[in-house]
């Protein structure tokens, strides 16, 4: 069994590169420790800014500037959990 999900880097509040990848039986729990990996860095990262005092929420930037990349890093942790959840159900029966 194979699926195709998409797999993200992030390199930084800019900079997120984004790639599909097939996972099958033999690299499923690798891939998923990378996703997870990835995850926390994006949380990390947000609770940087939060307490940098840059952002009032994830939505919400007080300089409307970073707006645009906040939206980026907000929907590649969504899509994120959506690869996980794919794995998840996939392989974890």
């Amino acid at each position: 069994m194979e699926i195709k999900v998409q797999a993200f880097l992030v390199h930084g509040f800019e900079d997120i590169e984004s790639f599909p990848i097939f996972v099958n039986d033999k690299n499923y729990i690798l891939v998923r420790m990378k996703l997870e990996e990835q995850y926390d860095r994006i949380v990390k990262l947000l609770k940087r800014l939060f307490s940098a005092g840059e952002i009032k929420s994830i939505y919400i930037p007080k300089n409307k500037k970073i707006q645009k990349q906040l939206n980026n890093l907000v929907t590649t942790k969504k899509s994120i959990k959506k690869s996980l959840d794919q794995i998840k159900i996939s392989f974890y029966k």
